[in-house]
């Protein structure tokens, strides 16, 4: 069969996210400048011009806006995963800030291209996001730890006024000798 243009772009494709026939999402990078953007596309219309998401330096860990949240589709591929009337997609971070990382889930509008954050990761815990486990997008499964906690699995609703999470499992910790240790700044004069 004869290859089928989809799009063309400035600069070199790094990844390409397949939805479906009306959405693709290309990531196109350029190293000497830094530059990285994510157009959307339509795999349906070849040809048809590209919408721009993103646009950002690969350096910027602060305004990084994730990875899109994939799901598998009936034949077993990894996929966008997007609302239930397909007008929306989700995207994951490590949610740099000057705190450190925190991750998120956040909820892209594809018409207004607008973000709404679902959900952050909150001290004392690092929480990251594994995958949703409802239809709806209103569940997650979330793997965290704290300074004290080893890390375990939970289930979290994404709503302000979510309750607790629910604990999915109780790993031990690997190593309580080294419970209680804290970091320390040790300061001495050479001689």
């Amino acid at each position: 069969t004869k290859p089928i243009e989809l799009g063309r772009f400035q600069y070199r494709i790094t990844i390409v996210t397949w939805g479906d026939n009306t959405l693709a999402l290309v990531t196109e990078s350029w190293a000497a400048t830094r530059t990285v953007r994510t157009w959307r596309i339509a795999p349906g219309e070849p040809g048809g011009k590209p919408e721009q998401l993103f646009e950002r330096s690969s350096q910027d860990r602060y305004g990084d806006p994730g990875r899109p949240v994939l799901s598998r589709n009936t034949q077993g591929r990894l996929v966008l995963q997007r609302s239930a009337d397909g007008s929306k997609i989700y995207l994951n971070g490590l949610g740099a800030s000057p705190d450190g990382d925190r991750p998120f889930v956040d909820e892209l509008d594809l018409a207004t291209q607008k973000t709404s954050r679902l959900w952050r990761s909150e001290p004392p815990y690092y929480e990251a996001f594994i995958s949703f486990i409802d239809f709806a997008q209103k569940r997650a499964l979330t793997r965290r730890e704290s300074i004290v906690e080893p890390e375990n699995y939970v289930v979290r609703t994404l709503a302000a006024d979510a309750p607790a999470p629910l604990a999915l499992t109780k790993f031990p910790n690997p190593y309580p000798q080294l419970s209680g240790l804290k970091k320390e700044l040790i300061s001495y004069e050479r001689e």
